[in-house]
C-alpha cells in the first residue's frame, strides 16, 4: 500500500479543522461586535481599553493553570475547558445586557481565561498531530478554516442587530454563539491528546532553544505590541467609519471572501525555503494598510486598509506560525516540552498587548479620540517589520530531499 505523502493532513488534524471552523463561525458572529456593543452601552473609550487590558492580564496568569491542565492529563481538556468559559462568557453578556459596562473586569477576566486555554489548546494539538514536511499546509488550511468561519456569520449577526431592537439583536446573536460552542465541545470528545511526563520548566526551554527561541520570543513581543490595541480598535474605526452594524457585517464578509482567496494561495505557495519572502511582502502590506487608515480616517481609507490587510494577512502569519513551531522542534526533548515552549511562546505576547494598551490609556491623555487613534494606528503598522527582520535570522533547517521545493528564503 501506498504510503502517505509527507504534506498529508492526519485524521486528527482533519477534525480539529471542523472544531476551528465551529469556533470561527461562534467567534465571528459575536466577537466582532463585542467591543462595539460595550461602546453602545457605555460610550467610553477607556472603559474597552480597561476591559481589554484585564483581558490581556488574565490571558498571561492562565497560561500557567492551562499548562498544568496539559502537562497533567492533555491539551484537548484544555479546548473543552476554553469552550465552557466562552460559552459562560457569552451568557453571561446575554443575561447582563445593558449593565455590561459595569462588569468589565469579570468579563475581562472571562474571555482572557478561555482564549488562554484556546490558545495554548490549539497550538499543541496542531504540533502533536503535524510534522517539520507539513506545518505550512496544515497552517495554510487553518486559515482557510478561519476566513471561510468568518465570511459570512458578521453579516448575518449585523443583519439581526439591524432588524430587531440593538440590545436583543446582539442577545440573539451571543445566544447562538454559546450553542455553537457547545457543539465544538462535543465534537472534541473524539479528539486525541496525550499529557507530559518528564518535568520541565520555562527557564529550561528558554536556554535549550537557544538564540532562535530567542528571536521567537522577542518577535513575539512585538506582535503582542500591535496586537493588544489593535485587537478592539479596529472594531470601534469601522463602527465609527461605517456608522452600523450591517455595513461592517458586509465589509467583513467581503475582506473575507479575498482572504479566503489569499489563504489558498500562500497555503501552497509557501514552504521552508521561501517562508521568509512572503513574510516580508505580509509585513509590508499590512503596514501599508495601517499608514492609509492612519492618514485617510474615512470610508476611502478604511477600504484600502481593509483591502490590503485581508488580502496580506495570510502572507506573514501561516510563515510565522510554521517557523515559531520548527524552532521548537529542534529540541531533541520537543515531544515532552511542548506544553512549556507553547506557555513560553504566549508570555511575551500577552505582555505586550499589556504594555500597548497601557500606552494606548496614557496616550488618550494627550489626545483626543480620533487623533490618538490615528497616531496608534500608524505607528503599530511599522511593527510587523521588527518581526520579519527577527524571524529572518532563523534559517530553515536542512529538508529531506523528496520535500525540497521553491527558493532560497532572502
Amino acid at each position: 500500500m501506498q504510503s502517505p505523502s509527507p504534506q498529508a493532513i492526519s485524521i486528527q488534524l482533519r477534525l480539529f479543522l471542523w472544531i476551528q471552523l465551529l469556533f470561527s463561525i461562534a467567534s465571528s458572529l459575536s466577537g466582532l461586535f463585542v467591543n462595539v456593543f460595550l461602546w453602545k452601552v457605555n460610550q467610553d473609550l477607556l472603559t474597552i481599553a480597561y476591559f481589554n487590558m484585564t483581558l490581556s492580564a488574565s490571558i498571561i496568569l492562565m497560561m500557567f493553570p492551562a499548562g498544568w491542565v496539559a502537562r497533567r492529563f492533555h491539551s484537548v481538556w484544555c479546548l473543552r475547558i476554553a469552550m465552557g468559559m466562552f460559552s459562560l462568557f457569552y451568557y453571561l453578556i446575554f443575561s447582563l445586557q445593558e449593565r455590561s459596562g459595569d462588569h468589565i473586569f469579570i468579563l475581562g477576566i472571562l474571555h482572557g481565561t478561555a482564549i488562554a486555554f484556546f490558545a495554548l489548546a490549539s497550538h499543541v494539538i496542531a504540533y502533536d498531530h503535524s510534522r517539520s514536511e507539513n506545518r505550512s499546509r496544515y497552517f495554510g488550511w487553518s486559515s482557510f478554516v478561519a476566513t471561510l468561519g468568518n465570511m459570512l456569520p458578521p453579516l448575518l449577526s449585523g443583519w439581526i442587530i439591524t432588524q430587531y431592537h440593538a440590545i436583543e439583536g446582539y442577545r440573539m446573536i451571543f445566544l447562538i454563539s454559546l450553542l455553537l460552542f457547545a457543539c465544538a465541545c462535543l465534537l472534541s470528545l473524539f479528539l486525541l491528546g496525550r499529557g507530559q511526563t518528564i518535568t520541565s520548566s520555562l527557564l529550561s526551554v528558554t536556554k535549550r532553544g537557544g538564540q532562535d527561541w530567542w528571536n521567537v520570543q522577542i518577535a513575539n513581543g512585538v506582535y503582542g505590541l500591535h496586537d493588544g490595541v489593535m485587537w478592539f480598535l479596529l472594531q470601534l474605526v469601522a463602527f465609527w467609519i461605517l456608522k452600523d452594524e450591517l455595513q461592517m457585517g458586509i465589509y467583513n464578509t467581503a475582506a473575507s471572501v479575498l482572504s479566503l482567496f489569499a489563504a489558498i494561495y500562500v497555503g501552497k505557495k509557501v514552504n521552508q525555503q521561501n517562508r521568509v519572502r512572503y513574510f516580508f511582502m505580509g509585513a509590508v502590506g499590512v503596514g501599508l494598510g495601517h499608514a492609509i487608515l492612519s492618514l485617510n480616517f474615512d470610508v476611502a481609507g478604511f477600504t484600502i486598509y481593509a483591502v490590503l490587510v485581508t488580502l496580506f494577512t495570510h502572507f506573514y502569519s501561516i510563515p510565522y506560525n510554521s517557523i515559531t513551531f520548527e524552532v521548537i522542534s529542534r529540541d531533541p526533548q520537543s515531544e515532552e516540552r511542548r506544553v512549556d515552549y507553547i506557555v513560553s511562546r504566549e508570555i511575551p505576547i500577552g505582555l505586550g498587548r499589556l504594555l500597548s494598551v497601557a500606552a494606548f490609556i496614557s496616550l488618550h491623555k494627550y489626545f483626543e479620540d480620533e487623533a490618538a487613534v490615528q497616531i496608534t494606528i500608524g505607528v503599530l503598522g511599522l511593527l510587523y517589520l521588527g518581526c520579519w527582520w527577527l524571524m529572518a535570522q532563523i534559517r530553515p533547517k536542512e529538508l529531506n530531499p523528496e520535500t525540497k521545493t521553491g527558493s532560497a528564503a532572502i
